[in-house]
């Protein structure tokens, strides 16, 4: 690459990505439907360092912000015992000191096979393991019983760097309607699922008119995807089941957020849906972290263009870790930003600098109520009773950043096939994009509305 052309790329990147807060220039390129893999020049990867500018976080002050939350917070669901069809104990979540879900008594380790070793004990049995290829590391699942005391002992007598990647096994939710507001989004579906104007609809079995021309490799982590809805007779969907017990795990989720994708999608277009979630309520499902890291592997391989994650839980060395890892594949993840209010801490993964972050806006671009906001959100898209596939072969109106995530998903895998490379992709959204908001990118739309 000649000194002129690096600096024609240096100014082109440095104007289009002015807004950029967490959004960075990747590593790799796109691929047709038949994954081919270019590199980008090296000198890239200092530009996405250069570029990235931070948005002032402080919409004011504090208490302004929580001026913002007319209703009290979203809190944190209930740890429960999560059962199998015969009745007996499967999973038992609890609520971690740091606030938090997790699996009882389980840990996550991702490390070299003979690192293992270093966690010999007494008070340690591994439940499970697995090589993930695209981590190119072993995760071990973990049962430990030694008391808080001696737990930190051990963590603290393993080397630094294994110290980071042992952590608990946390429960990530997926990220449609705030608790609260189930009462009206359960009203919302009685609407649809009863009007015999949504029966098996041609509208969403037919590509609208924003779909891509170009048909496209879409991952997504969620709930099983009920296959035989009409809106999916134009793609192909591939699943992959990654609960290692025989768990209720509801269709709703999936169905929903993949046919908001297939809406957007071309014809042909293929979509993999490793299935992680458990079903904790009629509204909410779990998924382990252990469970995320194989389904993420599992996408890595089928080298999509897109990862789509509508689900939110705690800041993880070991989750970031993974998907640094495949950012530097050529995966971009998109992620939904979070329900849990305006005045929220940061969700994950969605806060992570590898992924896109996406929040949800009503039908007058209006922000969700319950949407998280933050330096992180990179864009916004619609999210609040949106018209989309349930299993019932009918259709549904859901609300969550869930459903916000999957429209961005479709967008950028869509730029993707038209674009040379991923740093174009994205500078193609940000140009799209209708600023929102405070003028430029906020904390509150991102860098603007994609709808």
């Amino acid at each position: 690459m000649t000194n002129v052309t690096f600096l024609a790329i240096f100014l082109m990147l440095i104007t289009a990505f002015n807004c950029y807060g967490q959004i960075a220039i990747p590593s790799q390129v796109a691929r047709p439907i038949t994954p081919i893999i270019e590199k980008l020049p090296g000198e890239l990867s200092r530009i996405r360092e250069t570029v990235k500018t931070p948005v002032d976080t402080t919409l004011a002050n504090a208490s302004s912000l929580l001026d913002k939350a007319s209703d009290p917070l979203y809190a944190l669901p209930n740890a429960i015992t999560i059962k199998q069809s015969n009745g007996t104990a499967a999973l038992k979540e609890i609520k971690t000191p740091d606030g938090f879900l997790a699996i009882e008594k389980e840990w996550v380790l991702v490390a070299k096979e003979a690192d293992i070793k270093a966690l010999s004990d007494p008070d340690i049995q591994v439940v499970e393991k697995h090589y993930l290829q695209a981590i190119g590391q072993w995760m071990y699942t973990l049962r430990i019983t030694a008391n808080l005391e001696k737990l930190s002992a051990i963590r603290d007598s393993l080397p630094a760097e294994l110290q980071q990647q042992l952590t608990r096994n946390y429960v990530y939710l997926s990220q449609t309607s705030n608790p609260v507001d189930t009462s009206r989004r359960q009203m919302d579906s009685a609407l649809l699922l009863t009007s015999s104007s949504h029966s098996p609809s041609a509208e969403l079995a037919k590509p609208d008119v924003k779909t891509c021309s170009l048909a496209s490799r879409v991952g997504m982590i969620d709930t099983p995807i009920f296959e035989s809805h009409e809106a999916f007779v134009h793609i192909d969907v591939t699943q992959k089941n990654f609960l290692s017990k025989p768990l209720t795990n509801n269709t709703v989720h999936g169905t929903a957020v993949a046919g908001i994708l297939a809406q957007r999608l071309a014809s042909n277009s293929l979509i993999f849906n490793a299935s992680v979630f458990y079903e904790r309520s009629q509204v909410s499902q779990g998924a382990t972290l252990a469970n995320l890291l194989e389904g993420l592997n599992y996408l890595a391989e089928q080298n999509v263009d897109a990862i789509n994650m509508s689900l939110s839980g705690p800041e993880n060395e070991v989750l970031r870790l993974a998907l640094a890892s495949i950012d530097k594949q050529g995966i971009q993840v998109i992620a939904a930003a979070g329900n849990n209010g305006p005045a929220a801490p940061a969700a994950y993964p969605a806060a992570y600098l590898s992924t896109i972050a996406v929040t949800a806006v009503d039908s007058e671009h209006q922000i969700y109520r319950w949407a998280n906001q933050g330096s992180y959100i990179d864009f916004s898209a619609p999210g609040v009773s949106v018209e989309t596939a349930h299993p019932t072969l009918r259709t549904s109106r859901e609300s969550g950043t869930s459903m916000a995530a999957p429209i961005i998903t479709a967008y950028y895998a869509c730029a993707l096939r038209h674009r040379a490379h991923r740093g174009e992709a994205l500078t193609s959204l940000i140009e799209a994009s209708i600023d929102m908001g405070e003028e430029g990118r906020d904390a509150v739309f991102g860098c603007g509305l994609l709808p």
